[in-house]
């Protein structure tokens, strides 16, 4: 923005900041009266919101030629399930976060949503849709908002767990039922094998081996066995090993 002093002739000089040019330097140059505008951006450009809930979202007002109007922002043509509260930026505002709310259980893929940010300048009705962009660093200094194609929003269920890579079924865990020791073994896991003693009387249950873990143990340790075997990091012989080895403590 400049005032000129007196008529005359001035020269407007444009330059590239590293001194570089030719037919690949592309520049714009616009000489008139202020057109006050804006342009908007939302950040980030996807994300994920745990079912029948919210995730917050940043939009970013650049304010072209000293435009200090409100900007009113809306949903524009929401797919079903999603929603957010009207929202208005103030004449000075630039930066506003906000809650996309939606009562979707799940969605099988992104739904594309669109942010529109409109505003009055003099008798003209201004409307321009928020651009999707990723804020990133350059240098551990300079931050940008780089633009991306869509607003992308995946719905899921937090409760679901996707099927197993591989399933152990040679290798139960072992159980205690009824006082009488019950463990798999590395060779054949469906087969049991109940310790009792002969000798004693033959309601009486003889007393198995000390356990090596706590129920809670037990646990945990049967959890891990199952996700390193279904990554293919255990063999059937290893895994059925360690499993039998899970005799919990009553």
């Amino acid at each position: 923005m400049a005032t000129l002093p007196a008529d005359g002739s001035y020269y407007v000089h444009i330059g590239d900041t590293a001194r570089q040019g030719g037919e690949e330097y592309g520049y714009r140059l616009r000489i008139s009266a202020p057109q006050p505008d804006f342009d908007l951006r939302v950040v980030p450009s996807s994300l994920t919101v745990r079912a029948k809930s919210s995730a917050t979202l940043t939009i970013y007002a650049q304010r072209k030629d000293g435009f200090t109007g409100p900007i009113k922002l809306i949903l524009k043509d929401p797919s079903a399930g999603f929603s957010i509260a009207p929202i208005t930026l103030s004449s000075t505002q630039t930066v506003a976060r906000f809650n996309l709310k939606t009562d979707l259980l799940v969605t099988k893929e992104p739904a594309s949503l669109s942010i529109l940010g409109s505003a009055k300048v003099g008798g003209r009705e201004l409307a321009h849709a928020a651009v999707p962009a990723e804020d990133r660093m350059q240098a551990f200094l300079w931050r940008h908002l780089v633009p991306a194609k869509d607003l992308r929003v995946l719905v899921f269920d937090p409760a679901y767990e996707p099927p197993p890579k591989r399933i152990a079924w040679a290798c139960p865990p072992p159980a205690i039922v009824t006082n009488t020791l019950v463990s798999a073994t590395a060779s054949n896991a469906t087969n049991i094998i109940a310790r009792t003693n002969s000798a004693a009387d033959t309601n009486t249950v003889a007393a198995a081996d000390k356990p090596k873990f706590t129920r809670q143990q037990v646990a945990v340790r049967l959890k891990q066995l199952k996700l390193l075997f279904e990554e293919e990091m255990l063999t059937d012989e290893f895994y059925g090993e360690k499993v039998a080895e899970c005799a919990a403590a009553e």
